[in-house]
């Protein structure tokens, strides 16, 4: 986790969840109880389970303006399947073989995508439907790589 979220009190997973009330507790010792769930889509049209959190009272609360915006009581949307995949990365990248692939794949695959992206324009797809669309990326990876053995550029 970056410095700046372990100290930054607005970031709930700074704060402690205890697991028999369901609830999280807030850096003012005050508790944040499960209130509802809630189903949105995201922008590319799945729908996420959020679990809406609520403080129980944040009128007289000293820490208020650096924990939240709200005119009311801080609100949480907790994400539990995003936060179960986040903590599995996360042990994924801990484990020092997987860091090792990992700090690889920055440099050897993303910079491919990086400059076919920039230097060769290449930003959308000409063709629609998956087949075409792996065709037309071939064709493209394979003009990066020819280029690439051919002129070293």
């Amino acid at each position: 986790m970056v410095e700046i979220a372990k100290k930054d009190i607005k970031n709930v997973i700074n704060w402690d969840y205890d697991e028999k009330d369901d609830c999280f507790i807030c850096p003012n010792d005050r508790k944040v109880t499960f209130r509802k769930y809630l189903i949105k889509k995201n922008p590319a049209g799945y729908e996420q389970s959020f679990k809406i959190y609520e403080c129980e009272d944040c009128t007289d609360c000293p820490l208020k303006e650096k924990c939240t915006k709200a005119k009311g009581n801080r609100q949480v949307h907790w994400n539990t399947v995003f936060e179960e995949m986040k903590a599995k990365a996360k042990a994924a990248l801990e484990c020092e073989e997987k860091a090792a692939i990992y700090s690889r794949r920055k440099v050897e695959v993303e910079s491919m995508f990086g400059h076919i992206k920039g230097n060769r324009s290449f930003r959308r797809f000409s063709l629609r439907g998956i087949d075409k669309v792996h065709v037309e990326f071939g064709i493209v990876a394979l003009a990066h790589n020819v280029k690439l053995t051919f002129f070293g550029v």
